[in-house]
């Protein structure tokens, strides 16, 4: 079984068991012991990840023009045309390679997009710091945290975990006008993380990036409710 929302919820499940067995009768245990579940097949067609956007401030020294050669590298950079009240061809053009290599859209004040792509001689596996596991270094999210904002707009780890230097959206105009409004310096577009990567993280015993999966539908709640009887 693969944990695709409620992670959270499954560690305090076994928290809150933990602390009760001992203070419960059998049949009180036994209740505590087990918790509802919904289970979806990986390969349903269905089963979707939305991408998570970012919008990034607070990088020291920003420079548009520096940030541009430093990703030269790296990554192939692709000026595009579009405004941010009509997404959907810098979306399409995004996804038009997200089966290949690693890719984003990057978004600087006064809307100006530029499509980068990872080039072939950029191995991920020499460029992103820290040496993850090769499952999560391979991730999108991974390349853009480590090497794009840690290393090339010099944002701690530690950093990149307050909410004052990073925001994520799902609405990518939503990213973009936080740029424009100048509440942010820059923002990524990214695609979705894909369902194997999910499944082949896991199976390495990794735990997939902060912020890195969105899965789609979400179950309705409030439908079914299991009552304890302690």
């Amino acid at each position: 079984l693969f944990i695709a929302d409620g992670h959270h919820r499954y560690q305090t499940a076994l928290n809150y068991r933990d602390e009760m067995l001992s203070k419960l009768p059998e049949e009180g245990r036994r209740e505590v012991s087990y918790r509802m579940m919904t289970l979806v097949s990986m390969d349903d067609p269905s089963v979707t990840i939305l991408p998570i956007h970012r919008a990034v401030r607070g990088a020291a020294h920003f420079s548009e023009e520096r940030f541009l050669r430093q990703l030269g590298p790296f990554f192939e950079v692709h000026r595009l045309e579009g405004k941010g009240d009509d997404m959907q061809p810098i979306l399409n053009r995004l996804r038009e390679d997200s089966s290949v290599t690693t890719s984003f859209v990057v978004c600087l004040r006064g809307q100006k997009f530029h499509f980068i792509r990872m080039k072939e001689t950029a191995s991920a596996m020499e460029t992103v710091p820290g040496n993850p596991h090769p499952a999560v270094r391979e991730l999108d999210v991974t390349i853009l945290h480590s090497l794009i904002i840690e290393k090339m707009l010099s944002l701690s780890p530690e950093a990149q975990d307050s909410a004052e230097y990073i925001r994520y959206f799902r609405d990518p105009a939503e990213a973009v006008r936080i740029v424009e409004k100048g509440e942010a310096e820059i923002a990524f577009l990214l695609n979705p993380t894909k369902v194997h990567q999910v499944r082949d993280v896991s199976l390495a015993g990794q735990v997939m990036p902060h912020k890195s999966t969105d899965f789609y539908p979400k179950l309705l709640t409030g439908l079914i409710m299991r009552k304890l009887e302690l």
